[in-house]
């Protein structure tokens, strides 16, 4: 499947005036609406939520992980307030660089014919593959 990153304002401490949880929601909101048009999706905001309080690792370390999941990523989606966002303004930069396409919502990418027939043929692949490792572990599993 075509992958997209969301990207945008995290903490309260943004200038969109918005709290954690609202740019939480926000990020989600259109992490949600990206897989309803057939993406896979990375919403960073729902990956690390939180994780200050009880992860002891600095900024730059999440950041530097947040830059290795996008460089993954066919797309960049940003939130309509990311330049209010200091991570999302690194974030975009890096998009520019590695020459990922980046939209701003609600303008969202959309999946070419060749995307779609391509992402039914993995799927196909992935399901015959998980079949046949089903079908090992039951082989294994009743031989013991």
């Amino acid at each position: 499947m075509t992958l997209c990153y969301v990207s945008g304002p995290y903490t309260k401490n943004n200038m969109n005036g918005k709290t954690q949880e609202e740019n939480i929601a926000q990020a989600r909101q259109i992490g949600c609406r990206l897989w309803e048009k057939g993406f896979s999706v990375i919403v960073p905001h729902e990956n690390t939520s939180y994780f200050e309080k009880d992860c002891n690792i600095d900024y730059n370390t999440y950041i530097r992980g947040d830059l290795d999941m996008l460089s993954r990523c066919d797309y960049i989606v940003m939130t309509p307030d990311w330049e209010s966002s200091k991570g999302a303004i690194i974030e975009k930069d890096y998009a520019d660089i590695l020459k990922i396409p980046i939209y701003v919502y609600p303008e969202l990418p959309k999946l070419s014919k060749n995307e779609i027939e391509n992402s039914l043929i993995l799927q196909n692949i992935r399901e015959e593959s998980m079949n046949q490792y089903r079908k090992n572990i039951q082989d294994v599993l009743s031989q013991q």
